[in-house]
């Protein structure tokens, strides 16, 4: 598990906030099948539907670069109140929503 920027030529690359490869796969190995690509910002700003869709972009580049991530899950990690676009999302299976409850055991 870790971080990582994926090149795009729309919008100067994209930082990503968690990594999560398969116990299998080795960092920086092309053919690491990736699990879990996710969003962790520690703000009282509500994280959108937005957030699901620039996962989804990443996951596409990663694709399109030769990574194996086309089954991998999208989670948004959440400090405050998700907005109600996100919260359909979740409930779709479009991504995990993990807030503080759910890190940490507390509300």
């Amino acid at each position: 598990m870790g971080t990582t920027t994926v090149a795009c030529r729309e919008h100067r690359g994209h930082e990503v906030d968690v990594v999560v490869l398969s116990r299998a796969s080795r960092a920086r190995d092309k053919g690491a099948r990736i699990t879990l690509l996710g969003e962790a910002k520690a703000t009282n700003k509500s994280r959108t539907g937005a957030d699901v869709q620039r996962l989804e972009h990443i996951r596409d580049l990663l694709c399109a670069q030769g990574w194996d991530a086309e089954g991998c899950a999208l989670a948004v990690y959440v400090r405050s109140e998700p907005a109600p676009d996100l919260v359909t999302a979740a409930k779709a299976g479009r991504v995990l929503l993990v807030g503080m409850k759910e890190l940490y055991g507390v509300v």
